[in-house]
């Protein structure tokens, strides 16, 4: 979990609770995926050779790799802009998901080919009160609430081949090292 720095210029950043918090409950949530044998999930990614922020989760399957991020955010109505600025009832929130879909544009490049990489933000509700999330979001960034966590997943990164494929192993464990 240190790998997820806790900052304030961190493009998507939890309000009431810290990251390392979120990604704890987020890998917490994930972990019913590993009932699927094809089923890797590392924390604290990002593309070789980037300064991008490392992305908290990916969850590799086969040929699949979904880029998963989370927040704690309170009520609201939450939009997207074709920039990836985000917006909560209308005022721009100061995050942004641009980062995120530019880690996927990335890693379709880096992994081999017929790779399908695809990126999901879990919100997380702080309190009780309305939350609507964004829908579809920026190109392929796809937005749920925990409860709908895993299917999404299962929808996004774990359709077709099921193979290992071991040099994109090798390419997401040497980008998932935690120095830098």
């Amino acid at each position: 979990m240190q790998a997820i720095a806790e900052s304030e210029h961190r493009p998507l950043r939890s309000i009431g609770a810290s990251a390392c918090d979120v990604t704890a409950s987020t890998s917490a949530l994930l972990a019913e995926l590993f009932e699927f044998q094809s089923v890797r999930i590392f924390i604290g990614t990002r593309p070789l050779g980037t300064d991008l922020p490392r992305v908290s989760h990916a969850v590799s399957s086969g040929q699949g790799l979904v880029l998963v991020e989370s927040v704690l955010w309170p009520p609201g109505d939450y939009e997207v802009e074709f920039d990836g600025r985000v917006y909560c009832d209308g005022v721009y929130t100061g995050q942004t998901v641009a980062h995120l879909a530019t880690a996927t544009r990335l890693w379709r490049q880096i992994l081999p080919r017929g790779h399908q990489v695809r990126a999901l933000v879990i919100v997380y509700s702080e309190g009780g009160g309305r939350m609507t999330l964004p829908a579809g979001g920026r190109g392929d960034v796809a937005w749920v609430r925990p409860e709908g966590a895993v299917p999404a997943i299962c929808r996004l990164g774990m359709e077709g081949k099921r193979d290992v494929n071991r040099r994109a192993l090798a390419t997401l464990i040497a980008a998932t090292s935690v120095q830098g």
